[in-house]
């Protein structure tokens, strides 16, 4: 029996619903379709329950899609984790066949790293035909849904509704509430899309009560970090068992509370994507009520509520939404609103947004604004927009003409750097035949056209000047840059030692931390952010300005850093977030406030280890929801083999950032 089928169904055959014989047997045959049958079996026995045209059909076909909605998004993210671990291998497996051939001791590492990439491809396969399946009894299921509630009268339709509702608004295991959001979302009908943004605020509303319990809990644990990490520098790396034990104990509760936030902020945006495809679905007349409701209720809204309402409107995929929030977007006020909105009308591709973007927005008087203008005209594939973005590479300054850049080369596939007076020549050659590919293509060309001017920290360049560095000074950090026998990043193991004329992975981060400093300029802000099982910063009240003085300290401080203890990633970021001045999301209504820096540099080399938590996803949600108002771009390093390339990636991805595997 599938674990949250099962005890549903229990419950179902208990009640009024499923006490007619033929829906006990049709119920019977669709379990057993499920259990072993071929897709048309499956469908066969869909049908026979659809056919019976009862209530209870409707908690029957749910029951099977809150299933298949769990593999189906499980093998998902499977997928996309262990793509980008299959990736990295491969990399390391190139590097080593070219150093098997001068160091003939490496062939068995390379024997190894074959076996793994294969075992890896074919788990990527498997798991390949598991999302398949689950996405076609998905498929299966929302179609039997809808083609149920069209045979139902009024009254049938009310009462199977109510089913659904019920477990989207009670159920206590959030598999099941998501797929009956999800459902929900599919069926529409008059008030739904309003009754779902209920539901969104009132599990939002949940979430920021839990949230209040935090910050003392997590006080506790950085304080034990500190002494866990004094216990480790001064015993060579290592803890006592009581020491472990007790930091277990203390994590142990907002470890809890940040994995149950997680599972809500899911549901929160399950019911805004199903929110938005019901609004999208409904009647003119239902659809023009719900908007307009929909719209105060966004206006009247405080604090992350009102962007929760916003990205309901984005999921609805409704020419009426996009002019709706075009309107919206002329008459707002209030910099992170527009630049929201901006975020929204990209995501609904909407085509007419392009001319106020160009006109308006990339000169707004917000650099938090200007930077999403450009991300979304590369996102809406305009050519129109490459001139206007060439200009606006000499009228802007620090980070935003990173993201000026970054646009024109997702548009044209070529790479200039910040040098318009070549863009310019590019464009006066080539503006009457290009056209922009619907897809970014891979960038060509190279950046010697560029000036010098700019932080470079590992390949990775920003013309920003309010940059902050997070670097990873775990006791891994000690290990070669060679990579020999990672991932296993073993300090038992004598490989993983530099041997004689090797760097380690902090030697190679200390010059390159140094490098990076020269491209920041006098007046420009900028701090260090060090972890490992603790989390501290070169300056701690703040950021420093730059000038001769203060770089030099800098490097003196950076050239003096030694590695120790385990790898706090969550940590990290949190601690970064609060350097920059970025609130932790709350329901005040109060003035936003840009964040102090726009930039930040994360280098790690390994996995989480320590941390309130070390889940990758849990961090990544964490960062999305902390990051969504700051808008600071995130990129991302990682050395070595052990790297976390999924989370290192991600983080780097959903954050307009840059990922740098070494």
């Amino acid at each position: 029996m599938i674990p949250v089928l099962a005890p549903l169904l229990v419950v179902l055959a208990g009640s009024g619903a499923l006490a007619d014989k033929k829906l006990d047997a049709a119920a019977a045959e669709l379990r057993a379709a499920y259990a072993s049958g071929t897709r048309q079996a499956q469908q066969k026995a869909l049908d026979a329950v659809v056919a019976l045209e009862q209530p209870g059909a409707v908690a029957i076909v749910q029951a099977h899609y809150a299933t298949a909605s769990q593999e189906l998004r499980a093998s998902r993210d499977a997928i996309v984790q262990k793509t980008f671990t299959l990736e990295r291998k491969r990399d390391m497996l190139s590097v080593m066949e070219v150093r098997a051939e001068r160091d003939p001791s490496l062939g068995d590492v390379v024997a190894r790293l074959r076996s793994e990439t294969g075992a890896l491809g074919q788990e990527i396969n498997e798991l390949g035909t598991k999302r398949r399946a689950a996405q076609a009894r998905c498929d299966d299921l929302g179609d039997a849904t809808e083609r149920l509630f069209a045979r139902f009268s009024a009254s049938t339709t009310k009462k199977a509704a109510n089913t659904l509702w019920e477990e989207a608004e009670e159920h206590p295991e959030h598999g099941v509430r998501i797929a009956a959001v999800e459902m929900l979302g599919r069926i529409g009908g008059k008030g739904t899309a309003l009754r779902l943004h209920k539901l969104m605020a009132a599990v939002h509303r949940e979430r920021m009560g839990k949230k209040k319990e935090l910050p003392k809990l997590e006080a506790k644990v950085r304080k034990f970090e500190e002494r866990y990490q004094r216990e480790q520098d001064q015993n060579e790396g290592r803890a006592s068992r009581a020491s472990q034990q007790q930091y277990e104990a203390v994590k142990a509760e907002p470890a809890a509370l940040r994995s149950e936030l997680h599972k809500l902020a899911f549901l929160v945006s399950a019911a805004s994507e199903a929110g938005g495809r019901s609004l999208a679905r409904a009647e003119e007349k239902d659809l023009a009520k719900s908007l307009k409701s929909l719209v105060k209720l966004q206006g009247s809204s405080k604090g992350k509520l009102r962007l929760l309402t916003l990205d309901l409107l984005a999921a609805a995929d409704s020419d009426a939404v996009r002019a709706k929030l075009r309107e919206m977007l002329a008459e707002e006020d209030e910099p992170l609103a527009r630049a929201e909105l901006i975020d929204a009308l990209a995501r609904l591709r909407d085509a007419e947004a392009v001319g106020p973007l160009l006109s308006t927005y990339l000169a707004d008087e917000s650099w938090h604004v200007r930077s999403r203008a450009a991300t979304a005209l590369a996102t809406l594939r305009s050519k129109a927009a490459i001139p206007v973005l060439i200009e606006r590479l000499e009228a802007d300054e620090g980070r935003v003409v990173t993201d000026v850049r970054r646009a024109l080369e997702s548009l044209t596939g070529e790479r200039f750097g910040a040098n318009a007076a070549t863009w310019r020549r590019w464009w006066k050659d080539n503006a009457e035949t290009f056209e922009v590919p619907e897809e970014e293509p891979e960038p060509k060309g190279s950046l010697s056209a560029e000036e010098a001017i700019g932080v470079t920290f590992f390949g990775i360049k920003t013309k920003s000047q309010r940059v902050l560095f997070v670097l990873d000074v775990s006791r891994s950090m000690n290990f070669s840059m060679v990579p020999r026998d990672n991932p296993t990043d073993d300090p038992n193991r004598d490989p993983d030692w530099p041997q004689e004329g090797e760097d380690s992975r902090l030697e190679v981060a200390k010059r390159e931390m140094i490098k990076a400093l020269g491209g920041i300029g006098d007046g420009g802000l900028v701090n260090i952010v060090m972890y490992a099982t603790d989390v501290w910063s070169w300056r701690e009240d703040g950021l420093a300005t730059i000038d001769t003085e203060t770089k030099s300290g800098i490097v003196r401080y950076v050239e003096a850093l030694t590695a120790n203890g385990g790898t706090n990633i969550f940590g990290a970021l949190q601690y970064a977030f609060d350097l920059a001045g970025v609130e932790e999301e709350a329901d005040d209504g109060g003035e936003w406030s840009e964040p102090l820096i726009d930039t930040v540099y994360l280098l790690s080399d390994g996995r989480a280890s320590v941390g309130v938590t070390t889940v990758s996803d849990e961090i990544l949600s964490y960062v999305r929801e902390r990051n969504r108002t700051a808008g600071i771009t995130i990129h991302t390093i990682g050395l070595s083999g052990a790297q976390d390339a999924y989370l290192l990636r991600s983080l780097a991805e959903q954050n307009g950032g840059a990922y740098a595997a070494k």
